[in-house]
């Protein structure tokens, strides 16, 4: 009887050491999410000591640059050592990864990160389309060129004889009328015979006279 309660006391210790030794280096992975953003933490459980080595690794677009790759110093004061928040849709995958100081690994947690479900799908704003300005062409009116056109004057040479002779019509002649002027109209023509009888009486006696001074040498009065 003693030998069992011996055996079943040493099982116990070997069993409650396993435990602790199982229950080392240990941590986890939390997420939480809304139709707007997500969230997605990394946890230590207070138990890891500080030689061992940590990996974070992250497929989350916009978070990939931030894991830890290797890092020790952490020990039993560390919980939080990453997080990462971002809009919708926030979806990847997240893994933890605990290392022996040469590099086995140790432990593993990997959490994959959905998209929350039943939220509704936001209608895009459609883009306004740009209402096009229409310029107006100017209307270039073409202005007449007037080309001034020189009139030439032409000068008519006319060749032939300067005299010419116009040929008379020939009829019949018109009846001669006599003319009156000496008489009078219907007068008597004696009183004019008179006067140029006598005129002629004087010239005659004057030319004589003229004549017979100039022979005898006076001068005539």
């Amino acid at each position: 009887m003693r030998k069992l309660l011996a055996t079943i006391s040493s099982a116990g210790l070997l069993l409650f050491a396993l435990a602790g030794v199982a229950l080392a280096n240990t941590g986890h992975i939390t997420s939480s999410k809304t139709c707007a953003t997500g969230t997605v933490t990394v946890f230590l459980d207070n138990n890891v000591t500080s030689d061992r080595l940590v990996t974070v690794t992250s497929t989350i677009p916009g978070h990939r640059d931030t894991d830890i790759t290797d890092k020790n110093g952490y020990d039993t004061t560390f919980g939080e050592i990453w997080t990462a928040t971002g809009p919708q849709p926030f979806v990847g995958r997240v893994t933890l990864t605990i290392k022996f100081s040469d590099g086995r690994t140790e432990a593993t947690y990997s959490e994959p990160i959905t998209a929350m479900e039943g939220c509704a799908t936001p209608t895009p704003t459609p883009t306004p389309t740009p209402t096009p300005v229409v310029t107006a062409t100017p209307v270039v009116t073409a202005t007449p060129v007037v080309t001034a056109t020189a009139t030439a004057t032409a000068t008519a040479v006319v060749t032939g004889t300067p005299e010419q002779t116009q040929l008379a019509g020939t009829g019949t002649p018109a009846p001669s009328t006599p003319n009156t002027a000496l008489f009078g109209n219907g007068s008597s023509p004696l009183p004019t015979i008179v006067f140029g009888l006598v005129l002629l009486a004087s010239l005659t006696t004057l030319a004589f006279t003229t004549v017979k001074n100039s022979r005898s040498g006076r001068p005539t009065r």
